[in-house]
């Protein structure tokens, strides 16, 4: 398939012509860029994701050998900006977030088209659900990693398709590539997952082998030399050792104390069930028999407090928390699978939130744009309520969300994504494996990011699923006009 089934030239180029109007247009009345808030030591830079911006700056390279709490490429983007004088390390994010904006609405516009969405509907579903979404236009004005892991997932999503219908040693590479700088940004598609699928692929699909021989060798060897480096280092082969205080947000930290103190006299837990995920670490030693934790240290893995005055989650002290909430939070889920799955479902009401109501999103509050996104998520996207507080955002884990808050559009692109992509997985594979690849890998990209975010973790849920990028849209768009052509084939046949 040519990339002639991707729009001709002249519509992709009006079509990135808007978004890049749009993103000039936004900021400009934007109140503010949040590349100025890494050089005035902003509260950005107390984000739990990022190491000490001191240590990012002078010792780069020790500090990202030596994390082991997220993923290093985001560090390297903060610590490589941080090396940049203002004017120029702020031209230059305005500039890069502007064309992963535009990016990702064409590799929206073309996956759905490769998918075989009409050319009209493509655009007009890009232009009003991708560029004018809130999320997005206010996500990409942001060093906050959100924006560019959504672009990455949308490109891996788009990037699988053209390899699905174009086995090439050149659309592996893309594919695989791009699928493992994702891996190495942001936790939401970790590297043993995505090998497991590209696996999964060879296994199934013996015309991509010979692609995949070539094209995958090099990104496969980058992401097990990574796995191997976190295992010897740190003992686990995930990106992040914080998955055992993940999981405890959605199991202990969210049982009554009652419950717990009836589960610590009756099974073998620890007394971190008592303590709230990432508690400072003089917490956690009041429930640990009385022994200290190591000395403070200036290294990235000994630092107790970062130089910004926050707590440093890369110190090694953590990497012990981490594994005894995972111990804890299994033996939870084995003792209230009830209870668990209850947490999970108050995590799903949160994903269904329009996903630039979220406490860290840098949403305007004045200014042109200040009632825009709640337009925008009452038309388009049906809430009647939102959630406009800050306080209410970072509550939601405990408050819930009433049904007048959710986004029907959201809940609706969801099941379209879960549910309707896998009858076209298994549709298109009833016709013809072969050609059952092109739904099959981006929906097994999304399904493993939707099981894994809302099974480990509550509270930032409507975040999870914008990384996921646009992948939902390109599902949803394919599933409704998939129905429509139904229709009409049927009233036709019918007169």
């Amino acid at each position: 398939m040519s990339s002639a089934q991707e729009g001709t030239a002249s519509q992709r180029r009006w079509l990135a012509a808007i978004g890049a109007t749009l993103y000039v247009v936004v900021s400009l009345v934007s109140p503010r860029f949040d590349f100025a808030a890494i050089a005035s030591l902003h509260p950005f830079l107390n984000l739990q994701q990022l190491a000490d911006p001191e240590l990012l700056q002078n010792h780069l390279v020790p500090t990202l050998w030596n994390l082991h709490m997220q993923p290093p490429l985001f560090n390297l983007e903060v610590g490589l900006l941080l090396h940049l004088p203002h004017t120029l390390g702020l031209l230059l994010m305005q500039l890069v977030c502007g064309a992963l904006y535009v990016a990702t609405g064409l590799w929206t516009f073309k996956t759905m088209t490769r998918l075989r969405v009409g050319v009209r509907t493509a655009m007009i579903v890009t232009i009003v659900l991708v560029y004018l979404d809130p999320a997005q236009i206010f996500f990409a004005q942001s060093v906050l990693y959100v924006g560019t892991a959504a672009a990455l997932a949308t490109a891996s999503t788009y990037f699988a398709v053209r390899f699905a219908q174009e086995p090439t040693t050149r659309h592996a590479a893309w594919f695989t590539g791009t699928g493992a700088v994702l891996c190495l940004y942001v936790t939401s598609l970790q590297p043993v997952v995505f090998v497991a699928i590209l696996a999964m692929v060879w296994w199934l699909y013996p015309s991509a082998r010979p692609a995949l021989k070539k094209g995958a060798l090099v990104p496969v060897i980058v992401l097990a030399s990574f796995v191997l480096k976190s295992t010897v280092m740190f003992h686990t082969p995930m990106t992040s050792t914080w998955a055992g205080m993940n999981l405890a947000r959605v199991t202990t930290d969210l049982a009554p104390y009652e419950r717990l103190v009836r589960m610590t006299n009756s099974n073998d837990f620890s007394p971190y069930v008592f303590v709230k995920s990432f508690s400072k670490l003089e917490v956690y030693e009041e429930y640990n028999d009385g022994r200290p934790y190591p000395p403070d240290g200036d290294s990235v893995r000994t630092q107790i407090l970062k130089s910004t005055g926050a707590i440093n989650y890369n110190n090694d002290a953590y990497r012990g928390i981490a594994a005894r909430s995972m111990s804890d939070a299994i033996r939870f889920i084995r003792h209230a699978p009830g209870e668990y799955f209850n947490h999970v479902i108050r995590g799903l009401a949160i994903w269904s939130v329009p996903s630039e109501q979220y406490f860290l999103c840098p949403l305007p509050q004045t200014g042109v744009l200040s009632g825009y996104a709640h337009f925008y998520d009452a038309v388009i996207g049906g809430q009647v309520r939102p959630i406009r507080s800050l306080e209410a955002q970072q509550q939601l884990r405990y408050s819930g969300v009433d049904w007048s808050s959710r986004s029907p559009l959201a809940q609706f692109l969801t099941l379209s994504t879960i549910i309707g992509g896998l009858y076209l997985v298994v549709r298109s594979w009833r016709r013809r494996r072969a050609a059952s690849l092109e739904y099959f890998l981006p929906w097994l990209l999304v399904a493993q990011g939707f099981v894994l975010m809302n099974a480990t973790d509550v509270g930032e849920n409507q975040r999870f699923r914008f990384q996921l990028g646009t992948v939902f849209i390109t599902f949803g768009v394919i599933v409704v006009t998939g129905l429509c052509r139904s229709i009409q084939r049927r009233y036709r046949a019918s007169h």
